[in-house]
């Protein structure tokens, strides 16, 4: 009776060993995964990350020494308790799910230990071996089926390990799985005199370490390095979790065939041969990359994975059995070793690809020492290692003192990276603008004060940066700079190029600008809408500063040169993103159906001929001629091919295109053809009507991100309907380039409009608005959140939609277009309008204009006032010029 119950016990262990053994490799291997794709936070990019990984490590070891000494009956139940708790919380979890996972980490991190202590036990009686190969494989593949259910959904693979923990709950009450209390032990005196001991006891610390540290490579690789030395990796990231699935599947199965050989070779043997497989696994990966060698080469790192876990651990406990209660502290120990490196990873990293070099250099000669250590360790081994005594009782008071002090911060952005982020304050005072009749000057003011508290210097280096705005958008962002650097011309043209010069002074060796950066160095691994060198050169046109544009030109050369050789996967001539987040339009169903790098983007091809076109005048302002030739003729070559092979004819639209097939979704990122000016005028009038039709288009408050016609998808989430203020911006903008006034005065109006219904119901302006009802509280995000609030990365530009599209005023250096789209809605209305260039007053009245503008010396000898229309031209030479309209014609001021 009593043997059939240590058989039961040894396989509810087993299942128990077996649960959290898939518990621990599938928070190892896709953490990088959930906190880069499915969180949006960088690998190895910002705090959050950072504590993930530290506190949990950090922490558990003298955590679990004290809870081990205080209630060690039931504690093994509570953290399973929790654990499922946790997992069920991340269903409702908004964006900070990083305070989630570090939770998640530290409870797994004990249970591990637990874990491996079962393990060894099973280790110990060969016996009982089948138990413990069967978990190894077993384990492997759970963690495998966890990351399967996240390639299918998330919300599956939070209740399938959510379902998971409470089936260990129950079977933590059919066995005995209590912690127990610490043994009374008496320091070997002798014990640091010993090589034997230190030996021992370095051997596996870097043994543990190296497991730890193969695991963050392999996410490193997949996520890091491989997209920077082989763009086409970088085609989607859910390659990553794919390339995990596999290995975890194929390190399960290749287990057995581990154990064969380790009857018939040495381990240490087997452990250097794992490690070789892996490099040779990654090396074919890179060297020659196709996707079926990708796909074999992973199988084969599943093996090398499975050989070098298997028979480290096999090691480990093999010579762990002199050493009995020691096993605890060398695994934490172990532990703390492997995470404290990735962490000093983690904080220097960078997308130079020189430093990912030199780093990779030192974990190349890390891993030949570890071998070393690790072939030679068991040599050295002759007596128990005892040197926790030494280390408990500070641990003890160091574990109270980080769960105070490292939980009670993991919130904050500014914790561990950022040591003196402040805002920054300018001197002058923004733009005065009035609507008589209105309270629109409310709102105004409120952008211009938003646009100030979004603007943050680093004292220590002078560093300047501009948020967007919100809780979560608390990082400089690549487009959101560029639209922010629109809007700070007109209050103060510096800040405008001090952004965007900081911004483009991220860029790498490669030409890679990153989507967002840190200002001590941290950097994301991916760009963004290619928007930045339209921005530096509309700044110029307003500020005239020719040196401004000497320092950034280099740059974004080499970032146009980047695209131009990285995005061409099928080497037709038109580009595709690689990643949604560089899209800007995260979940946008125009990449619903095809991997991201089959599509030709339509709305990257027309950035691209912006990019093009604006370095070609940056190039002329530069007086580099031959530059200025070839870029212009590049950007029309590649509008050329826009015009022909993205125009469906038979519905007078551009399209996305995969392979000689329209991608048939119509959404407001297609109209950007207009904006750049590609589109043929029998093109544009096309478009406009799709515009102009309320079963697509002109909804209530246009211009929704998605035609409300396509019933499938068209929703009030985020990029699937709602109605986009930078997107807006740029379609207005458009339909000015192609005389298309009326439509544009419509659509600039509801825009205020609809802003300002929810400014005055809230204080403050939204990341994005409901096309149908203007309103934001009727909107979600693609998980379930609301729009940022107090945001300024492009709400700011409903000031710039009064300034340059109803007022009509804009800047080209000594040149001043001048082109009114009053809306007819304020009419008797009187518009004020002050700048610190020029004054404006302006009335509509029965849809004649009476405009009174005023330039004040000293900036002005004199002015040439054009009439586009009519030709006519005046020239005032007094020191106060005011020049009165009465229409609505187009004219230019030439300012001598």
């Amino acid at each position: 009776m009593g043997t059939s119950n240590n058989s039961r016990e040894q396989v509810l262990q087993m299942y128990f060993a077996v649960m959290l053994l898939g518990f621990s490799l599938f928070f190892y291997f896709i953490t990088p995964f959930r906190l880069f794709y499915y969180w949006k936070i960088p690998l190895l990019e910002d705090n959050i990350t950072t504590l993930i990984w530290i506190i949990p490590i950090l922490a558990f070891f003298p955590l679990y020494q004290f809870l081990k000494e205080s209630i060690p009956k039931n504690i093994i139940k509570i953290l399973i308790i929790l654990m499922a708790i946790l997992y069920f919380l991340e269903i409702f979890a908004d964006s900070y799910v990083g305070i989630v996972l570090i939770f998640e980490g530290f409870i797994i991190s004990v249970l591990f230990i637990h874990t491996m202590k079962i393990l060894s036990h099973f280790h110990s009686e060969s016996s009982q071996n089948k138990h413990y190969i069967l978990s190894l494989s077993l384990g492997f593949i759970l963690a495998g089926f966890g990351a399967l259910c996240l390639f299918i959904n998330a919300l599956i693979y939070q209740i399938f390990f959510g379902t998971l923990a409470l089936s260990g709950l129950f079977l933590s009450f059919l066995a005995q799985f209590t912690i127990e209390g610490t043994p009374k032990e008496t320091p070997n005196k002798d014990g640091w005199s010993k090589k034997s001991h230190l030996c021992t006891w370095i051997f596996i610390v870097a043994s543990i370490a190296i497991v730890i540290y193969t695991i963050m490579a392999i996410a490193r690789l997949n996520l890091q390095i491989l997209p920077l030395l082989v763009p086409e990796v970088m085609m989607d990231f859910q390659i990553y979790l794919v390339t995990v699935i596999i290995i975890l599947f194929s390190g399960g199965a290749f287990i057995y065939l581990s154990y064969y050989l380790t009857q018939k070779l040495n381990e240490k043997v087997l452990i250097g041969l794992g490690l070789i497989v892996l490099a040779f696994s990654y090396l074919l990966a890179i060297l020659f990359y196709n996707s079926i060698i990708y796909y074999l080469t992973v199988i084969l790192a599943g093996f090398g994975t499975a050989l070098f876990f298997h028979n480290l651990i096999n090691l480990i406990f093999n010579i762990i059995k002199q050493h009995g209660k020691s096993l605890v502290f060398c695994l934490a120990i172990s532990l703390y070793f492997g995470q404290l490196f990735v962490a000093l990873l983690t904080l220097h990293s960078s997308n130079n690809i020189h430093v990912i070099g030199l780093l990779t250099v030192v974990e190349i000669l890390a891993l030949i020492g570890i071998t070393l250590i690790i072939l030679s360790g068991g040599t050295f081994v002759k007596k128990k290692v005892n040197v926790k005594f030494v280390f408990s009782q500070i641990f003890k008071v160091f574990s109270i003192i980080l769960l105070l002090g490292l939980f009670l911060f993991s919130y904050s952005s500014t914790f561990f990276l950022n040591i003196s982020e402040e805002n920054y304050h300018v001197s002058n005072s923004p733009p005065i603008i009035k609507i008589e009749n209105s309270d629109l000057h409310l709102m105004f003011n409120k952008v211009y004060e938003e646009l100030e508290g979004n603007l943050m210097i680093i004292p220590e280096t002078g560093h300047i940066f501009a948020i967007p705005g919100g809780d979560f958008y608390r990082k400089p962002v690549l487009w959101d700079t560029a639209y922010i650097a629109q809007i700070w011309k007109y209050y103060n043209v510096s800040i405008s190029e001090q952004i965007l010069t900081n911004f483009i002074n991220q860029i790498n060796p490669n030409g890679l600008i990153p989507n967002t950066y840190h200002p001590l160095g941290i950097f994301d691994t991916i760009t963004q809408c290619p928007l930045l060198t339209w921005a530096c050169l509309d700044t110029f046109e307003f500020s005239d500063n020719a040196n401004f544009l000497a320092e950034v030109y280099p740059k974004l050369k080499r970032y146009n040169q980047w695209w131009l050789t990285t995005r061409d996967f099928d080497g037709d001539g038109l580009y595709s993103w690689a990643h949604r987040d560089e899209t800007g339009l995260d979940d946008s169903p125009r990449f619903d159906l095809y991997p991201m790098y089959q599509i030709n983007a339509l709305d990257l091809n027309c950035y691209l001929v912006l990019q093009m076109r604006s370095l070609a005048k940056i190039a002329e302002n530069l007086n580099y001629l031959e530059d200025s030739l070839f870029y212009s003729n590049e950007a029309e070559q590649l509008a050329n091919r826009i015009r022909i092979r993205l125009w469906d004819n038979e519905t007078g639209f551009f399209y996305d295109k995969v392979g000689s097939n329209f991608n048939k979704i119509k959404t407001s990122s297609h109209f950007l053809p207009l904006f750049t000016s590609i589109a043929t005028t029998v093109q544009a009038a096309r478009m406009v009507a799709h515009l102009n039709d309320q079963e697509e288009f002109n909804l209530t408050y246009p211009i929704p991100s998605v035609a409300r016609d396509e019933v499938n998808v068209f929703s009030n989430v985020m990029w699937r309907g709602p109605t986009w203020i930078n997107l807006n911006y740029l379609i207005i903008r458009g339909l000015i380039n192609y005389n298309y006034t009326t439509e544009a005065s419509k659509i600039a109006y509801k825009t205020l409009k609809m802003a300002e219904g929810v400014f005055n119901e809230t204080g403050t302006f939204w990341e994005f608005y409901n096309s149908t009802t203007g309103r934001v509280d009727d909107v979600v995000g693609k998980t379930g959140w609301v729009p940022a609030s107090h945001y300024v990365g492009w709400d700011g530009l409903l000031t710039n939609l009064l300034i340059e599209n109803l007022v009509g005023v804009s800047f080209n250096g000594s040149t001043i277009p001048f082109h009114p789209i009053i809306p007819s809605e304020w009419n008797s209305s009187k518009i004020n309008l002050q700048l610190n260039r020029i004054k404006m007053n302006m009335t509509l009245l029965n849809n004649q204009i009476n405009s009174s503008i005023e330039f004040t010396p000293p900036s002005f000898n004199n002015v040439t006032v054009i009439d586009l229309q009519t030709l006519n031209q005046t020239t005032y030479f007094t020191p106060n010029i005011q020049v009165n309209f009465t229409n609505f014609n187009k004219y230019r001021f030439q300012i001598n």
